[in-house]
């Protein structure tokens, strides 16, 4: 196997085991959903938390550059397929822990909790795609006096854009 795979099945290891210290319960790893994959899913409180974990060795550049828009998109869209297939009832959080170092050399661990919400193209592909019946990924879109408000059944969130209507 590559170096940097050991180095990110390392890391990855690390963030479980840093999770579990500080009351997570893991129910799973390294999971697919289609072409994409979930890091950690783990379960705390009432909230069910996918976590992307980023390595790398100290000298290299910050792990947290490698979280560009599309790859949220990619987390989003695969957190939303796992909530969807197994009904998850919970609020739904994305969190992100970057490690920089190694296991010969030590690490240093930051942990960004509710790192992100998913981004709003996601939930207008959802609305367009939603049958005729109501059901599918959300069970509320309405627009009302300048104000689009959208409800989400399978990521537990909703949001508000509001525009001036021009005259």
């Amino acid at each position: 196997m590559a170096q940097h795979n050991d180095l990110g099945q390392w890391g990855e290891k690390v963030a479980r085991e840093y999770l579990i210290t500080r009351g997570y319960t893991i129910i799973e790893q390294d999971t697919r959903k289609g072409f994409y994959e979930l890091d950690i899913i783990a379960i705390k409180g009432n909230r069910i938390i996918f976590v992307e974990v980023k390595t790398r060795s100290a000298g290299s550049f910050d792990p947290l550059e490698a979280i560009t828009p599309q790859k949220i998109n990619r987390i989003c869209a695969a957190a939303n397929s796992f909530v969807i297939q197994y009904q998850f009832p919970h609020e739904v959080q994305f969190d992100i822990i970057a490690i920089i170092g190694s296991p010969e050399t030590g690490y240093k661990i930051e942990h960004i909790p509710d790192a992100f919400v998913p981004p709003l193209r996601s939930y207008r592909y959802s609305v367009r795609r939603r049958r005729a019946d109501g059901s599918g990924s959300f069970n509320n879109a309405s627009i009302s006096g300048g104000t689009l408000k959208i409800s989400s059944l399978s990521l537990g969130r909703s949001a508000s854009y509001h525009w001036n209507e021009g005259k």
